[in-house]
């Protein structure tokens, strides 16, 4: 029988990855957007530690009309941890969107806000724009 302590950390977890599911469910099935869900952490191999994944990155990143959208679930009383902050600022300063959510619904306003704020035409992409031409060119 495991403790309690274990018990606490395994229904955390699998609260989270309920959660992540439901939100990439929503989000990709539902409204048909490009969105996916971001693996990242940590296992054990031999007694090592192996990371995949950015640190600090969120659970579900996409694209929504021309934004890079991240979107980071939280369970509980879950904060934000340090490497996490860190990631937020990063994004955010190159102008990509972070949000964080503790339920569907909160998903579904997400959403709303996005649809409402962000313009329905792509934005102008400046500097070079790739053709299929100028592939070929530099290929050869």
């Amino acid at each position: 029988m495991r403790s309690t302590k274990q018990k606490s950390e395994y229904d955390r977890t699998e609260a989270h990855t309920a959660l992540v599911d439901e939100v990439a469910k929503y989000l990709q099935e539902d409204l048909g957007l490009y969105f996916w869900k971001n693996p990242s952490g940590k296992y054990n191999r031999d007694g090592k530690p192996i990371y995949y994944g950015r640190r600090g990155s969120a659970d579900i990143i996409g694209c929504f009309r021309g934004f890079f959208v991240n979107i980071e679930c939280k369970t509980g009383s879950g904060r934000l941890d340090y490497s996490q902050k860190k990631y937020k600022e990063a994004m955010e300063a190159e102008g990509g969107i972070y949000a964080a959510v503790r339920c569907w619904g909160d998903a579904k306003r997400l959403v709303a806000c996005l649809r409402a704020s962000l313009p329905s035409q792509r934005p102008l992409l400046l500097g070079y724009q790739p053709t299929p031409a100028s592939f070929f060119r530099l290929a050869n």
